[in-house]
């Protein structure tokens, strides 16, 4: 995700699934470096994610 300056994200959403098989969204700290990167919460819907990122 990327707000304001597009040349630099901020953020990334992965989604995943549970252990019951529910769609789950991932919001991380964006990093050119993997290892950077930290999850900062986690969402039940992609728009409650994507709203998330200021």
């Amino acid at each position: 995700m990327m707000r304001d300056n597009p040349r630099s994200p901020i953020a990334s959403i992965s989604r995943v699934t549970d252990t019951t098989g529910a769609e789950r969204y991932l919001v991380y700290t964006w990093a050119l470096r993997p290892h950077e990167r930290h999850m900062a919460v986690t969402y039940e819907s992609l728009v409650e994610a994507a709203t998330s990122v200021p």
